[in-house]
């Protein structure tokens, strides 16, 4: 483009008859000055056209829009986490666990006497912090975690009769387990996914036969109120790995066979600036037990507000008994330094401890202080049909008791196996009148014994109300990946302003390097820098 000492407007009119938007040109070649006054109009209106579209088209982008895609991942599922826990935490009978009990409902009865606190906090704030004292999960805080564990809670061959995976009959053994202690339900059992040799198979999977006992008489005031409204356990189906949400499980009944169908599905969600998600949690693997090495925003959320109450109020809050965490804390969880605690004399500090607990369960939430829990950017679930029918038939009972409780001697020491037993000498007692209140019959291979299962409804009603069938299984081994795309990427938002300049005005990249030139041009000339080249014609004398 040649460049003359004309000024801004011989630039002008330069690049209007040599750029490549049509639009310029034509207004600038136009002879008739009507024609030139129409073209320049048209122009205007194209550039304010384009400018309009510009904006829509970046401010589009900029709300960071995306869509929902899904797509199926064949023959890739993997077996979940299946977690059981007992709706009656109790097993067995342990007297110096009920006089502990007692001895714990006399100190919080001394508390809901005491007059003066009540007048301190208020009636209806002290009730809400007497119910909490009375919470199983307080009382448990207070009896300790390793007795529970140990010696009152259901161990796993009390909990689990029979099972077996991928139809290999006793395919699954203890080492599959772990343990999973819950305030509410105190000892729980895991089944870890991980640990599962045989690969996932449609139509195939878990089946277990469980036992739950029924709430003991002597577990009076303290388990008459507090026991679950309902007979039965609570099953969660949990990623591997993940800390377990009991209150996320659902239940089965006793005297049922419940089938879980599954189906394997992920969510892959987009960061920012699409969407609010993370790539990992603010707390590292090293403050959970080893055994839920993943990090979810549940259990993200409970050890953030357990570190920030122990920060406040120096002790922990029951909630969540099962999680030990490390970093000064682990020592007072096993030792029982609880806000709920109540071995002190002082019923003041118990309740200024509770007091505490409850005012930084509210600054948690009021101040986001766990705002870093959120959901991770890639997720896995699993979706259930659940069916149940009863379970089992009449006919059966008889076969069930000797292939689940009778035929391995190494039952003799589980609860269930001690508990039929007395089932059953009643039942030999009401009916036949033949043995005394201190007999017993260790067998069901007599004839006589046989004639007794067939008529004793006690036994049946024993089956009936402990023992479940579970069936978990895949529908099948696909994975159903939902996964989330940027509505307009960087690409296509170069290929909408290419397009928008091109369909206003018939743009393209040169015409931007020509405004930029334009431009330059422009400056130079207004501030005197355009140099400028003057061909003086020379004229030469001839010779003489």
């Amino acid at each position: 483009m040649k460049i003359t000492d004309s000024g801004v407007k011989e630039v002008l009119s330069d690049f209007s008859q040599n750029t490549t938007a049509h639009g310029f040109n034509h207004a600038s070649r136009s002879i008739s000055p009507l024609y030139k006054l129409i073209w320049y109009i048209i122009t205007a209106l194209v550039i304010l056209g384009m400018t309009v579209t510009f904006y829509l088209t970046i401010s589009d982008y900029l709300q960071y829009k995306k869509t929902t895609m899904t797509k199926i991942i064949p023959g890739k599922a993997v077996f979940p986490d299946i977690t059981m826990c007992n709706n009656h935490a109790v097993a067995r009978q342990v007297r110096q666990h009920y006089a502990h009990v007692k001895e714990i409902l006399n100190f919080i009865k001394k508390i809901e006497n005491n007059i003066t606190l009540e007048k301190m906090y208020g009636q209806p704030y002290f009730a809400h912090m007497i119910r909490l004292l009375r919470n199983r999960k307080a009382v448990a805080a207070n009896i300790g975690i390793k007795p529970l564990r140990y010696v009152y809670g259901y161990r796993f061959t009390d909990m689990v009769v029979h099972c077996e995976y991928y139809s290999h009959i006793n395919g699954c053994n203890p080492d599959l387990f772990d343990t999973f202690f819950s305030g509410q339900h105190y000892n729980c059992y895991t089944l870890r996914g991980s640990r599962l040799q045989d690969k996932v198979a449609a139509q195939r999977g878990l089946s277990l036969i469980l036992y739950s006992r029924g709430t003991h008489p002597w577990q009076t005031d303290y388990y008459r109120q507090h026991q679950e409204n309902t007979e039965g356990m609570t099953i969660l189906i949990h990623p591997q790995n993940t800390y377990p949400d009991i209150s996320s499980g659902f239940d089965i009944s006793p005297g049922t066979s419940t089938r879980v169908s599954l189906q394997m599905n992920t969510n892959t969600h987009l960061s920012e600036p699409y969407g609010h998600c993370s790539n990992g949690m603010d707390i590292s693997s090293e403050e959970f037990i080893s055994n839920f090495s993943v990090q979810t925003p549940y259990s993200c959320s409970i050890m953030c507000c357990m570190k920030y109450q122990y920060s406040e109020c120096d002790c922990l809050s029951a909630r969540e008994l099962g999680l030990y965490p490390k970093s000064g804390m682990r020592e007072h969880t096993e030792e029982g330094r609880f806000c709920a605690t109540m071995s002190e004399i002082d019923p003041e500090l118990v309740l200024s401890r509770i007091d505490c607990q409850i005012t930084s369960g509210f600054e948690v939430d009021e101040e986001d202080i766990c705002s870093h829990c959120i959901k991770p950017c890639t997720e896995t679930w699993y979706f259930t049909e659940i069916s149940r029918t009863k379970w089992p038939s009449t006919n059966t009972i008889k076969s069930f008791i000797e292939n689940f409780i009778t035929s391995d001697i190494s039952k003799r020491e589980t609860l269930y196996y001690k508990e039929y037993q007395k089932v059953l000498n009643k039942t030999i007692i009401d009916i036949s009148g033949q043995l005394s209140s201190n007999q017993t019959l260790d067998f069901t291979d007599t004839p006589f014994v046989n004639d007794i299962l067939d008529k004793g409804l006690l036994i049946k009603n024993f089956i009936d109300s402990n023992f479940y069938r579970l069936n978990i299984y895949f529908k099948n081994i696909d994975v159903y990946d939902i996964y989330e795309e940027p509505k307009q990427s960087l690409n296509s938002l170069w290929s909408s302003v290419g397009g928008v300049m091109g369909f206003w005005a018939g743009c393209s990249l040169i015409t931007g390097l020509e405004l930029l030139q334009l431009i330059g041009n422009i400056i130079r000339s207004i501030f005197g820098k355009l140099v400028v080249v003057k061909h003086v014609p020379v004229h030469v004398q001839p010779a003489l």
